[in-house]
């Protein structure tokens, strides 16, 4: 994976999928990009709204 920082200091990674003499294909998804993720939380308050 490579990575490139944009001017105003954004960071962007993208990874060759496929280099050929002609062509070269450049993926700039998320490393995790179509993986099933799970996340545990906690909640920590409930607000009803004004």
């Amino acid at each position: 994976m490579y990575r490139y920082k944009l001017n105003d200091n954004r960071v962007v990674y993208y990874t060759f999928t496929n280099i050929s003499p002609e062509t070269t294909t450049v993926d700039q998804n998320h490393p995790l990009a179509g993986h099933e993720l799970e996340a545990t939380i906690t909640l920590l308050e409930i607000t009803r709204k004004a």
